[in-house]
């Protein structure tokens, strides 16, 4: 099977060994493959959206219920260091966000993380229905 370059515009999801090949997207909203990823299986179980919610301090994001800002002070963490091991991160490049955009699928919900030109992230903790309508919203199927 041959591998798919990060910045190809693809309309499939392919997983083999682990290895995340393409992305999905529906027809009018193209998501651009930005890194090939390889995922470690670990025997931890998943973390969930109430035990983020519990470790740290959430600002609610006014008119969008089930959505949430995860404030962690000073510390810049990426979503690997916030979420642990065993958990799958996806990346993509989509039009209507100016930054890129960071996705996992939690326990009860999910996290949806901007990666900033300068590094640093923006995280939001998203409830089942959150995450899901963020998702469409960006036109980004996992």
């Amino acid at each position: 099977m041959p591998s798919i370059k990060p910045g190809t515009l693809v309309r499939l999801a392919v997983w083999t060994f682990g290895w995340l090949l393409a992305v999905s997207t529906p027809a009018k909203r193209p998501v651009r493959c930005t890194e090939r990823l390889r995922f470690e299986q670990s025997k931890t179980s998943m973390i969930t959206f109430d035990e983020l919610a519990a470790k740290w301090k959430l600002r609610p994001i006014r008119n969008c219920s089930g959505r949430f800002i995860i404030l962690t002070s000073e510390t810049e963490l990426s979503p690997q260091e916030l979420l642990g091991n065993g958990v799958e991160i996806y990346t993509f490049n989509v039009a209507t966000a100016r930054d890129t955009v960071l996705v996992a699928r939690l326990g009860g919900g999910g996290l949806i993380s901007y990666r900033r030109a300068d590094g640093t992230h923006l995280h939001t903790l998203n409830t089942g229905e959150g995450f899901e309508r963020k998702l469409q919203d960006l036109g980004i199927e996992i």
